[in-house]
């Protein structure tokens, strides 16, 4: 089973994965398939962390949810695993 993180794009790498014995797959990203709610990235680069607001590290927290905005305004929803100390990003 493959999730839109296999980035199958078209048709010859589904049939490719389908021969290989792979019963269940979902389509990239890039081809505007349903992706609401999907973590898109997971990056040790923390933007809390960059602006000062790390609670291990500064002692600091913000309020959350916390997102990022493109040209288009399209917003990501940004999750954080201070345990593993990571960011993980949202569709």
């Amino acid at each position: 089973e493959l999730d839109f993180q296999a980035n199958v794009f078209n048709d010859y790498a589904a049939r490719f994965y389908r021969r290989h014995g792979v019963t269940s797959l979902a389509m990239a990203a890039e081809t505007m398939a349903n992706m609401k709610d999907k973590k898109v990235m997971t990056t040790r680069l923390c933007l809390r962390y960059q602006y000062g607001f790390c609670p291990k590290a500064d002692g600091q927290d913000v309020s959350q949810p916390l997102y990022l905005c493109d040209e288009m305004g399209k917003k990501y929803r940004l999750a954080f695993d201070c345990q593993r100390c990571v960011m993980e990003v949202f569709f």
